[in-house]
């Protein structure tokens, strides 16, 4: 027989080495420990069962070795298997309900309470879970997932390591599948009728993130669309114009018999065909692509009225969470109900009038409302009131860089939309405006709204020096004022960040 099979080994020493670090003796010492007594058992003819005293410390040898973050995965997953099957065997061998058993695997145990411990097994579970949770949280989710992994296979019948482990393999790229968002729903829906002390929300964060997922391929349909879309509608007008021209050049010269004007015909009916052919393939691609989006923004709506009813759901049971109560405001907002977000936060205004977050949502979302409105009136409604909105949050928020940053946009796209009709004016044959008076006062508008963006912009600049973006509105804004010199330091101050 070999030395570890023939000498006494100590379960006492072999915990001693796995305090001190020391796992190699550890694992050696509890090994022989293990085999003396079989070996002893074997010799008397008795049944060949190892007190649960010797593996007890063999289970927790294992265990400090599956919980080695400096040895190969393998081991890892050798240590977990060798610990579990140690921990079935005292199952196997201990009455349950017994106190040792108890005390093994029972954390509500009185011995584990009034220690103030987990129980072993717990512990033993512990190593991976209390792993995976930063790493959840600092989304990690790869390493979350390996660890959840690892806690669920130790212990699979708790519902919050089925959370887990289902929450991470969803979010996990080469995990996810139509099973793991089936398991994690019925989890969620689940743990929702339970008692469940501190994570409730989360519930149903987690819950809404797992539908709210399968919009995802919808809005890529959206968003690849739109690299095509609004370029590509640019260009059937000027396509319209080319083909009507030639067309008109074609008919003219059609009447004529002449080979020159037969010439011309047959050169300008070749480029009205061309154009025709490619005006037609351009309105069905543009159509197309728009029956696309159509179709995809109401699927994805099917998808954001089930998460609004979750989120609503959740917001009802604690209605003073603010992530939920965000959420809320987010799907009103991508279902186009604009006017149930607005209201949604003025209600949580009247409870937190100096709540930054709130503040600066309903600014944008009066922003939104005014980008949106097809009816003039409706548009300069909005406006006011974002500009009201932006200028209330800075009240409570003086360096609120992003709202300042928009508030200062607007009133830059506003004066650029002054420009736009003041430009569109009609001109005399010398360039000047044939309405002078009209021109004079949209100029006047001009200058107050890239006055008061300047102002604003400049503040930006100085809170946010690091930002192209901010550098980037200065300079559009300099531009419109015809402070060239001005707009190309600002420009090469926001070329320099990028």
């Amino acid at each position: 027989m070999s030395q570890a099979q023939t000498r006494k080994g100590s379960a006492k020493k072999a915990l001693s080495y796995l305090e001190a670090q020391d796992y190699a003796m550890a694992e050696e010492e509890i090994d022989a420990a293990v085999a003396y007594e079989l070996e002893k058992l074997k010799k008397k003819g008795k049944p060949e069962v190892v007190k649960t005293k010797t593996l007890r410390a063999q289970a927790q040898v294992y265990a400090g070795l599956a919980g080695r973050e400096d040895i190969s995965e393998e081991e890892v997953e050798k240590y977990i298997g060798k610990t579990i099957a140690v921990y079935d065997q005292i199952k196997a061998q201990e009455e349950e309900g017994s106190k040792t058993y108890e005390e093994i695997f029972n954390s509500e145990a009185p011995s584990n309470l009034m220690k103030m411990q987990r129980s072993e097994y717990d512990q033993f579970y512990d190593i991976f879970w209390n792993r995976g949770v930063p790493a959840w949280e600092g989304q990690d989710y790869e390493m979350a997932y390996d660890n959840f992994e690892k806690a669920y296979r130790i212990k699979g019948d708790t519902l919050t390591g089925k959370l887990a482990f289902y929450s991470a393999a969803f979010v996990h790229d080469e995990k996810e599948s139509e099973e793991t968002e089936k398991n994690l729903v019925a989890i969620i829906e689940e743990l929702k009728k339970t008692p469940y002390d501190t994570s409730d929300v989360q519930l149903y964060l987690q819950h809404v993130r797992v539908v709210a997922k399968k919009a995802e391929p919808f809005e890529e349909v959206i968003s690849d669309n739109a690299y095509e879309l609004n370029p590509s509608k640019r260009q059937i007008k000027p396509l319209e114009e080319k083909y009507k021209t030639a067309k008109d050049r074609a008919d003219a010269n059609k009447r004529y018999k002449s080979s020159s004007a037969q010439a011309r015909y047959r050169k300008y009916n070749k480029q009205a065909t061309q154009y025709k052919k490619e005006l037609d393939e351009l309105t069905a691609k543009v159509a197309k692509m728009e029956s696309d989006n159509a179709e995809a923004r109401a699927e994805a709506n099917k998808i954001y009225e089930e998460c609004l009813v979750i989120v609503k759901e959740g917001a009802e049971k604690y209605p003073d969470n603010e992530v939920l109560s965000s959420q809320l405001i987010t799907y009103y907002a991508k279902l186009d109900r604009l006017d149930d977000a607005v209201a949604s936060i003025e209600a949580q205004l009247e409870k937190n009038p100096n709540d930054e977050r709130l503040n600066f949502n309903l600014a944008v979302l009066y922003d939104q409302m005014s980008d949106k409105a097809e009816d003039e009136a409706a548009k300069k409604e909005y406006y006011d009131k974002a500009v009201a909105q932006y200028n209330r949050l800075l009240e409570v928020s003086p360096e609120h860089v992003d709202g300042m940053f928009n508030l200062g946009a607007l009133y830059y796209n506003s004066a650029r939309k002054i420009n736009s009709k003041k430009e569109d004016l009609p001109r005399t044959a010398t360039g000047s405006f044939k309405d002078a008076k009209k021109a004079k006062a949209y100029e006047a508008q001009i200058n107050d709204l890239a006055t008061k963006a300047e102002e604003v912009a400049k503040k930006v600049v100085e809170l946010d020096a690091d930002n192209s973006r901010n550098w980037n509105l200065l300079a559009q804004i300099y531009s419109l004022q015809k402070k060239y010199d001005d707009a190309e330091a600002a420009m090469k101050k926001a070329d320099a960040l990028n």
